[in-house]
């Protein structure tokens, strides 16, 4: 029997020609920046077959993770909270591609403040009555 005139053999042939027709996604580095900054994070390559990609992470990453559907550049913008998180990175195609990196936001260096020592201030002799 020969393969095309099996309707099954058929679509099988053909889906594995669809699925690959060269849809790749870049490799993303790990990454590290602190609470409340901002970067961009670009793929070792670009990509390429895709129709959409999106970047998600748990649910506690109150930042925003933005790809730019062209480049597949991550804009990653007000990183919080302080952790380290599992980025995946899904681009859609003729099949789905996924891609992990860590991202890990680390706490702001906070100032100590300028305190000084407190001026002594005369308050009076004793209660008014």
């Amino acid at each position: 029997m020969n393969r095309l005139s099996n309707p099954i053999a058929a679509f099988a042939l053909l889906f594995a020609s669809v699925t690959t027709t060269g849809q790749t996604l870049g490799n993303y580095p790990n990454t590290s920046l602190q609470a409340g900054k901002n970067t961009n994070i670009t793929p070792g390559a670009p990509h390429t077959g895709t129709s959409s990609i999106v970047a998600y992470t748990h649910t506690s990453f109150t930042g925003v993770l933005t790809v730019n559907p062209i480049s597949g550049v991550i804009m990653v913008t007000d990183a919080k909270q302080a952790g380290i998180y599992t980025v995946i990175v899904k681009a859609f195609g003729a099949v789905a591609v996924t891609k992990t990196f860590t991202l890990t936001v680390t706490k702001p260096d906070c100032s100590q403040g300028l305190f000084t020592n407190a001026s002594n201030v005369g308050l009076g002799s004793g209660p008014n009555q």
